[in-house]
C-alpha cells in the first residue's frame, strides 16, 4: 500500500495494519475467502488444476508462556519464560506432521531449518516468515518457494 498512491487515495485511512486486518477478518467464515480466491483465479484466467501447486502444507509457530521460576532454561524476558512450537501442518488430514520445540526468544525463522521440506509440496507461511532468505531453501531437492 505504501507504494500505490492510487490505492491510498481511495482508502478512508492513512495506514493499514496487518494485525488489525487479521482481527477484523477472523470472524468471517473461511468460505468467504475461498469464494474470493476462486473468483480471482477465474477472473485472471488461471486454471487451478493447471497450476500444479502440489499438496499444501502450512508452517506456523506459536509461543507458550511459562513461569520463569519453574523454567529457567526457557528464559524469555526478565519476568517470563517461553517456548516456541513450530509445526508443519497438513490441512487435508488436519494433523501436524512435524513439530519443533525451542526456546521462545528466537524468531520463527530460527527453527524453520529444522522442518524437513518435501519437493513438490506447496508451503504456506504466515507473515512471521516474511523475511526468510528463500534462496536457502532451493537446494538440491528442488523445493520451490514462489
Amino acid at each position: 500500500m505504501q507504494n500505490n498512491q492510487n490505492l491510498k487515495d481511495r482508502l478512508p485511512f492513512e495506514t493499514l495494519d496487518l494485525s488489525s486486518l487479521s482481527r477484523a477478518n477472523r470472524r468471517r467464515p473461511y468460505q468467504l475467502f475461498e469464494k474470493i480466491f476462486l473468483y480471482l483465479l477465474t477472473k485472471h484466467g488461471w486454471d487451478l488444476p493447471a497450476l500444479k501447486i502440489g499438496p499444501l502444507k502450512i508452517i506456523d509457530a506459536t509461543m507458550i508462556s511459562l513461569r520463569l521460576n519453574l523454567f529457567k532454561w526457557a528464559h524469555y524476558t526478565s519476568l517470563t519464560a517461553a517456548v516456541k512450537l513450530t509445526f508443519c501442518f497438513d490441512p487435508l488430514n488436519q494433523l501436524p506432521e512435524q513439530l519443533v520445540l525451542g526456546i521462545g526468544k528466537y524468531h520463527d525463522n530460527y527453527y524453520l531449518d529444522q522442518i524437513k521440506l518435501i519437493p513438490g509440496v506447496t508451503y504456506l507461511f504466515n507473515r512471521g516468515y516474511s523475511v526468510i532468505d528463500r534462496s536457502a531453501f532451493g537446494g538440491k531437492d528442488h523445493t520451490r518457494f514462489d
